[in-house]
């Protein structure tokens, strides 16, 4: 995805941005660590995590967004495995 944000783009406090500024990101379901592969690097990533409360550090291992980190996640990155985000 392509984010574009013109000069007149406001906080919410009012303060415009010194130019343009245009982001790319990606989102692929059960990349977990944002590497745009779902992959053992997930997989490890939430074993690691496993029964952790959900932070705002650790909020993208719970992948169903279900509130805990669980095998429900971990069977996220099961069923996307091998999938790959494009660049």
């Amino acid at each position: 995805y392509t984010l574009s944000l013109s000069d007149t783009f406001r906080t919410a406090e009012g303060m415009g941005l010194a130019g343009s500024r245009t982001l790319t990101f990606s989102a692929l379901i059960g990349d977990a660590n944002g590497n745009k592969e779902v992959n053992t690097l997930d997989q490890l990533g939430v074993r690691t995590r496993f029964n952790q409360p959900v932070t705002a550090v650790n909020a993208r291992f719970d992948l169903n967004a279900s509130g805990e980190i669980s095998t429900h996640d971990q069977l996220v990155i099961r069923n996307r495995f091998g999938h790959t985000a494009p660049c």
